[in-house]
């Protein structure tokens, strides 16, 4: 079998009320307001398994149309506006208006996790020492044709 970064789950039997579509590629924009489902603070203990579901609610800041992330060239990936927080891999992003799944998280892209602020500073002759910058870190997911593509070459094996 193929190594695959995605787990297909399929229970026998079992017809969920509703269930999610893939988006396409013209589904997806800059500054669509999306939604994030995570189960991160998901707790198991004595052989039970507690869900719980974090939902964020933010934007599509911007599609990179090419990164290098963990030694792997992606594509297109979605930068958001709201770190992903720690469990939140796997993480579907959904189209707020019609729950098409347009990503899914795998990172943040920066390497600062936590909101900084750096002042900037002037000597007397008024070259700069130090200055203000403001890094908030945001949430990468994989683009949903990265998703389609690994779904087909599961199917394929």
């Amino acid at each position: 079998m193929k190594k695959c970064d995605i787990a297909l789950l399929k229970i026998e039997g079992y017809q969920p009320e509703k269930r999610f579509s893939l988006a396409q590629e013209q589904d997806i924009f800059n500054n669509e307001i999306v939604n994030c489902l995570e189960y991160g603070t998901t707790i198991q203990s004595g052989g039970k398994i507690e869900v719980s579901v974090a939902t964020r609610i933010g934007n599509i800041t911007r599609v990179i149309p090419e990164l290098e992330l963990f030694g792997k060239i992606y594509k297109n990936m979605l930068e958001l506006s709201f770190a992903a927080l720690r469990g939140a891999s796997g993480a579907p992003i959904l189209s707020s208006n019609s729950f098409l799944v347009l990503g899914m998280v795998i990172a943040n892209h920066s390497y600062h996790l936590i909101p900084s602020q750096i002042e900037k500073y002037s000597n007397e002759n008024g070259e700069t020492i130090e200055e203000t910058k403001f890094m908030m870190p945001q949430a990468l997911a994989v683009h949903v044709n990265e998703i389609k593509r690994v779904i087909e070459q599961y199917l394929k094996t």
